[in-house]
């Protein structure tokens, strides 16, 4: 889904709440401008659309390889308790396996900070399946 064609829905998403993670939402998260830059060159997410057409959560993803790295996973704040982060990551979860079952990427899902996150954030990764693994990267010469 293209999010320029969402921009003001991001805007209001990022602003349903003033602190994420126990932090003061960041400011380019509520400008416009660099919204638009940053969803320029990235320009899908998986997202919840309502019945209103209105944006409620979004998803991107960035691909590296065979592994999907969320990089950007934000609800509307009022619409939490209702499970939506639970429904927008099983149903992109799920796209992500059709992918793969074409393509046999990616292999993996990565959800970084599983130790710094707070609460919330912390409980959710749990509950929805993320561990935490030690990673030893290779650089392919090829």
């Amino acid at each position: 889904m293209d999010p320029l064609k969402y921009i003001d829905d991001i805007i209001e998403i990022h602003s349903s709440t003033k602190e994420r993670q126990n932090q003061q939402v960041n400011p380019v998260y509520l400008d416009k401008d660099e919204l638009k830059k940053y969803f320029q060159q990235f320009p899908f997410v998986f997202a919840v659309i309502d019945g209103k057409k209105k944006m409620k959560a979004y998803a991107h993803i960035i691909y590296c390889h065979d592994v999907a790295i969320v990089s950007r996973l934000m609800g509307h704040s009022d619409d939490l308790k209702n499970g939506i982060m639970y429904y927008l990551l099983s149903e992109t979860v799920g796209e992500l396996l059709y992918k793969k079952k074409k393509s046999e990427k990616p292999t993996w899902l990565m959800y970084d900070t599983f130790f710094g996150a707070f609460g919330g954030l912390r409980y959710f990764k749990e509950r929805v399946g993320f561990h935490p693994y030690n990673v030893k990267w290779k650089k392919n010469e090829d």
